[in-house]
């Protein structure tokens, strides 16, 4: 079990030499707005309007650090709705 920043809190690692904790990682976080509007029309009646955003950034997550991207052969597939092509990486 290795300690993030000074024992703030545990990561759980394995995987053997191609699993390390990145020493520039810095705690997650989001972002979030939101406002709306309300008017009333003629005695019950309202109209209104809602909008919210939000964003999450500095996610964790684990990378093989034992495969590089050129171990990656890249296809092309051709979507049959939207009559467009897109590329993927297949191993």
């Amino acid at each position: 079990m290795a300690t993030e920043r000074g024992g703030h809190g545990s990561v759980g690692a394995s995987g053997g030499s191609s699993t390390h904790i990145n020493t520039n990682m810095s705690r997650p976080y989001s972002e979030q707005i939101s406002a709306g509007y309300e008017r009333q029309l003629l005695g019950d009646l309202r109209i209104g309007i809602n909008y919210y955003y939000r964003t999450k950034k500095n996610l964790i997550g684990i990378q093989n650090t034992a495969v590089s991207p050129s171990d990656y052969v890249p296809i092309t597939t051709l979507e049959a709705h939207r009559f467009s092509i897109r590329s993927l990486a297949s191993r």
